[in-house]
């Protein structure tokens, strides 16, 4: 029939691509009767169905709650055993942060009693250190003064012996030079007695020489010095 209304369908210029039948009558109403019947039937079995999808769903939604009832149950098992654990885990952590804690602070102390003994060391040192240098001070002042008075007793030692001994050396230092002093006034008086005889002799010549008679002369010459 498809092929037939297609058929004449295009004599005319048109083409015919699908047929949706949507009634089919006959002259003795069989075919309304079959549609009928068949409506009946679909009705019924759509009640039935119906019904039967109603206690399915019934026991669906009964099974469906049980299973929900299960499942909450289980989650709240689960809830109460997770909070347990939670609770636990949390009491674990709390406690391996507190011996942390602990640890910090008593690591923290050793630190800080570590520092306070450096600290005292340091100080034991420097004050050690300061006594030794107020020693070697006190001791270079000592020796200082020593020096200084062995210096002076020294000093005062050499001015007493050069005292005593110019004291010592004086007369035989005034002698000396006595000595020195009537040696050359011997030397001087012995030149110039010399030096006056001479005199007295050429004087004799020079009247000899001049008069030709004859002179005595007699001359005496006295120094003192």
């Amino acid at each position: 029939m498809l092929q037939q209304v297609g058929y004449e369908l295009r004599k005319v210029g048109l083409f015919l691509i699908n047929v949706n039948i949507r009634d089919i009558t006959d002259e003795s109403g069989f075919i309304k009767a079959l549609g009928q019947k068949a409506a009946s039937e679909a009705i019924n079995q759509a009640k039935i169905d119906v019904s039967q999808r109603d206690k399915l769903g019934a026991i669906g939604v009964a099974k469906a709650q049980q299973e929900m009832k299960i499942q909450v149950a289980e989650a709240e098992k689960d809830q109460s055993i997770g909070m347990k654990q939670a609770e636990r885990d949390s009491k674990v952590q709390v406690a391996a942060l507190r011996a942390q804690a602990i640890a910090g602070e008593n690591e923290a102390e050793m630190k800080v009693a570590e520092s306070n003994a450096s600290l005292q060391i340091k100080k034991a040192d420097y004050y050690q250190s300061a006594e030794t240098k107020e020693r070697q001070a006190h001791a270079a002042v000592q020796e200082a003064e020593y020096l200084a008075q062995a210096k002076a007793a020294l000093a005062l030692a050499e001015k007493v012996e050069a005292e005593k001994r110019a004291e010592l050396e004086a007369p035989a230092l005034a002698m000396k030079r006595q000595t020195v002093v009537d040696s050359e006034a011997e030397k001087e008086k012995i030149k110039i007695t010399a030096q006056g005889e001479a005199e007295a002799i050429l004087v004799k010549q020079e009247a000899t020489a001049k008069y030709r008679v004859p002179i005595l002369c007699s001359v005496e010459v006295t120094c003192e010095l």
